[in-house]
């Protein structure tokens, strides 16, 4: 636990996302400037509540009408900042910022080459993040611009499930652009093949399931459940 005192000096610089790092749980400090960061750029600032166009601006992504900018916070999924939205430095677990643009793929926005059920396009929705139902020859779902948990690199990649067969059958693996790696330098079982999808190249996560322990029920599993079993996976390859 850090303690402040109002009789302390403010810090001549601040750097959020370490000081998060280390402290979790604790309000930040007062500081002169506070430094953080939006995908891997750096930036300042002396305002400890500026807005998410400030934000953008500093980092140097402009015009920020442009940009979608989400703010990662603990170990959940980042959560988008709404136009003219302030975001409070001081706060505990605020520790840095992902942008990525409105409009992908050259132009083509948010492409909806087949239909959804209601269900998905409402969790793919609430996900704040662009994704596009793609049809090259299969159904593919791809989800652009998520970040890998800590311990993952690098800080933002695009997910691809392949649906040709949803919903009356299963989702299987999950396709990643570019590569994820661990941080530390550790193999990924399972996850060496390159696959061509869209005309880019993903690595495919080979994970299945198990028949009579998480078997796919078409009744209840959907693009939601899959999506909340590839997060298992990063949790159980920290746990190697």
């Amino acid at each position: 636990m850090v303690a402040n005192s109002e009789d302390e000096p403010p810090l001549e610089e601040l750097d959020i996302e370490a000081f998060t790092a280390a402290n979790p749980h604790d309000k930040k400090p007062p500081a002169k400037r506070y430094a953080f960061r939006v995908n891997k750029k750096r930036a300042a600032t002396a305002d400890p509540n500026p807005t998410r166009e400030e934000i953008l601006t500093l980092a140097g992504f402009v015009p920020v009408e442009e940009y979608r900018l989400r703010l990662k916070s603990g170990k959940g999924d980042p959560v988008e900042i709404q136009p003219g939205d302030h975001v409070d430095l001081t706060l505990p677990g605020v520790e840095r910022f992902v942008a990525n643009k409105l409009h992908v793929q050259d132009g083509l926005s948010e492409r909806r080459e087949f239909a959804l059920p209601e269900e998905d396009t409402a969790f793919l929705n609430g996900l704040g993040l662009n994704w596009e139902a793609v049809n090259c020859g299969q159904l593919w779902i791809i989800v652009r611009g998520w970040s890998p948990p800590a311990g993952f690199e690098p800080g933002q990649v695009d997910i691809a499930f392949d649906v040709t067969s949803y919903p009356a059958g299963v989702i299987d693996m999950a396709y990643f652009s570019p590569a994820i790696s661990r941080t530390n330098g550790a193999s990924i079982p399972q996850a060496d093949v390159t696959v061509a999808i869209d005309g880019g190249s993903w690595q495919r996560w080979s994970r299945h399931r198990v028949e009579g322990v998480n078997s796919w029920n078409p009744e209840s599993d959907s693009i939601a459940s899959h999506y909340g079993y590839m997060l298992d996976w990063f949790k159980r390859e920290l746990e190697r």
